[in-house]
């Protein structure tokens, strides 16, 4: 064997092992500390966020500090929730900790996309929020 078709057989050997596994969707990275949210129209709407990343918690209020109408948040308290997610919805990977309350139309309601923190004696941090009316 030639020393030029050596060298294109490793060659095709490493561009294989480099495609293996390529129906594996490529992994987000952790969020910034600042994302813009967007919410979908309805009173289960899609809600989003960008750069696309992985957060920890998601949550949905009437605008209140105090009343939460949802809560989702990833497993273990980790940063493994991503956008998009549906009101109401759980996706793989989350838990539901308080569990969706309707919502109505022309009312006015505030999301937040929070990360975990990497030390569980801190809070979750906000890193993004808008208001939505359905």
């Amino acid at each position: 064997m030639s020393s030029h078709q050596a060298s294109a057989r490793v060659t095709l050997i490493l561009l294989t092992a480099a495609c293996d596994g390529g129906t594996e969707p490529t992994a987000l990275p952790t969020c910034p500390q600042t994302v813009t949210v967007a919410v979908g129209a309805g009173t289960t709407p899609s809600i989003s966020w960008t750069p696309r990343c992985r957060a920890g918690e998601l949550i949905v209020d009437p605008n209140s500090d105090f009343v939460d109408y949802w809560v989702l948040r990833s497993t273990a308290a980790s940063n493994d929730l991503s956008p998009p997610v549906s009101y109401g919805a759980s996706p793989s990977g989350t838990v539901t900790l308080v569990s969706p309350v309707p919502l109505q139309a022309g009312s006015t309601y505030r999301v937040r996309v929070l990360l975990a923190p990497g030390d569980t004696t801190h809070p979750f941090e906000v890193v993004g929020a808008t208001f939505f009316a359905p």
